[in-house]
C-alpha cells in the first residue's frame, strides 16, 4: 500500500514538472523565435507614376450675349440646349421705331441721289450750252468789230459805229466769262456739295441699318445655348445679359494640381479621365497647356488637357477626375509605399527578413506614387519586407505569418 502511494506521488510530480516545463517553454518561445509579422514581397514589373487630380470640363468658348439697345422682347428664337449656327437670331426686340428710322433714311438717300443726278446731268448740260452760246456771240461780235474797224479806217462809218461794235464785243466777252464761271461752279463746288449731300444721306442710312440690326440678338459662332435669361415681353436694357452660349469645338479639361507636381508635368503627357456622373466610363486626354504662373492663394497650377474623342455626355463645367501619366518604367522593382520607412527623409530604409531576423537596409527611391514606390537599389524582387506599421526593430528575430508566406 505504501509503495503504491509513493508511485502515485512520483507520477504526479513528474506530470507537474512536465507541465511547468511546457509552460516555461511556451512563455519563452516568442522571445526565442520572435513575433509573427505579416510581410510584403518586392515585385518586378511595370511602374507608372501618375498625378491624380480633379477638375472641370472647359468649353472652347463661352459668351454671355446682350443687346446693345433697350427695348421690349418681341420674340424668342432659341432655347436652352438648342444647337445654333453662327449668325442665327436668338431674340428679336420690337423694331417699329427702328424700322421707321430706316425707311426715312432710305428716302433721304433717294432724294439726295436724285439731286445729284440733276446736278450731274441737267445743270451741267445747261451750263455747257450757255458757254457754247456765249462763245458763238463772242465770235460774231469779234467779226463784226473787225469789219467795222476796217470800214472806220476807210472812213466809211463814223466813230460812234466803231464804239458801238466795241461795246458789243465787251458785252460778249463778259457774257462768256459769266457762262464759263457758272459751268465751273456746276462742275465744281455745286457738284461737290451734291455729292457730299448724297454721301451724308448714305452714311445716315448705314447708321440706321446698324441700329436696326441691334433689334436682333444673334449668335457670334456655332454652338449650344446653355442658358436663357429673358422671356417674351420682357423689357431689357442695353447690356443686360440675355443668353449664355458655348462654342462647338474641341473639348478641354482644366485641372489644378498642387504646385509640388510642377517638375513632373510636361506638355504632351497622356492622361485618363472620367466624370463623376459616369465614373466607370474612362476616356483619353492629353496635356496641351501648363500655366506659366502658380496661383499664390491656393498653391496650385492650371493645366489644360485636350480630349480628342469626348463622350457624348460631357457637358461644360462637369466635374472630372484626371490621372496624368508623368513617368513610366517597363521593368523595375516595386514596393508598397507603406513598406518604406523614412520615405520623406533624406535616407529611406526598409526592414528585410533574413534568416528569421529583421535587417535594416537603406534603399534608393525612384518614382513614387500614391500607394507604390520604385526601388532603384536596396531591394530585390521576391524579398520579404516588413511594413513600416509593424512594431519591429532592426536586429529583432521575427517569424513570417504563415498565411502570407
Amino acid at each position: 500500500m505504501s509503495r503504491r502511494r509513493t508511485l502515485r506521488r512520483v507520477a504526479v510530480w513528474l506530470v507537474a514538472s512536465v507541465l511547468v516545463a511546457a509552460a516555461g517553454v511556451g512563455l519563452m518561445w516568442p522571445r526565442l523565435v520572435g513575433p509573427e509579422v505579416e510581410v510584403v514581397v518586392a515585385e518586378r514589373g511595370r511602374f507608372v507614376q501618375s498625378i491624380v487630380t480633379s477638375g472641370r470640363v472647359r468649353p472652347p468658348a463661352r459668351a454671355t450675349l446682350a443687346t446693345l439697345v433697350a427695348g421690349r422682347v418681341a420674340a424668342i428664337d432659341a432655347d436652352e440646349g438648342q444647337k445654333i449656327r453662327a449668325g442665327q437670331a436668338l431674340m428679336r426686340l420690337d423694331d417699329g421705331e427702328a424700322q421707321a428710322t430706316l425707311d426715312q433714311a432710305k428716302a433721304a438717300v433717294d432724294a439726295a441721289s436724285a439731286q445729284n443726278r440733276q446736278v450731274r446731268t441737267v445743270n451741267v448740260k445747261d451750263a455747257r450750252e450757255a458757254v457754247t452760246r456765249a462763245q458763238t456771240r463772242l465770235d460774231e461780235a469779234q467779226r463784226t468789230h473787225a469789219r467795222i474797224q476796217q470800214l472806220f479806217t476807210s472812213g466809211a462809218v463814223p466813230r460812234e459805229t466803231l464804239e458801238d461794235a466795241g461795246t458789243s464785243l465787251s458785252l460778249a466777252e463778259s457774257e462768256l466769262r459769266a457762262a464759263q464761271s457758272q459751268q465751273a461752279d456746276v462742275a465744281g463746288p455745286r457738284r461737290a456739295g451734291s455729292n457730299a449731300a448724297k454721301h451724308q444721306a448714305e452714311a445716315a442710312l448705314a447708321a440706321a441699318e446698324v441700329r436696326f440690326s441691334y433689334q436682333r440678338l444673334t449668335s457670334p459662332f456655332e454652338g449650344v445655348v446653355i442658358e436663357r435669361l429673358v422671356e417674351q415681353g420682357d423689357v431689357v436694357q442695353a447690356g443686360m445679359p440675355a443668353f449664355v452660349v458655348v462654342r462647338q469645338g474641341e473639348t478641354e479639361l482644366i485641372v489644378e494640381p498642387d504646385e509640388r507636381n510642377l517638375a513632373l508635368l510636361a506638355v504632351g503627357q497622356l492622361a485618363i479621365a472620367s466624370s463623376e456622373a459616369f465614373p466607370a466610363d474612362r476616356f483619353a486626354a492629353k496635356v496641351i497647356y501648363i500655366a506659366p504662373v502658380v496661383d499664390p492663394r491656393r498653391g496650385t497650377i492650371e493645366v489644360r488637357l485636350s480630349v480628342p474623342e469626348p463622350p457624348e455626355y460631357l457637358r461644360p463645367d462637369m466635374t472630372v477626375s484626371v490621372e496624368i501619366t508623368v513617368a513610366e518604367a517597363a521593368d523595375t522593382t516595386i514596393l508598397p509605399a507603406d513598406a518604406v520607412r523614412g520615405l520623406a527623409a533624406d535616407q529611406p530604409w526598409i526592414l528585410i527578413v533574413e534568416d528569421g531576423v529583421a535587417r535594416r537596409r537603406d534603399v534608393e527611391i525612384g518614382m513614387t506614387g500614391d500607394v507604390r514606390v520604385e526601388i532603384l537599389q536596396g531591394a530585390r524582387p521576391g524579398e520579404a519586407v516588413i511594413p513600416a506599421s509593424a512594431p519591429v526593430a532592426p536586429g529583432q528575430r521575427v517569424r513570417i505569418a504563415a498565411e502570407r508566406r
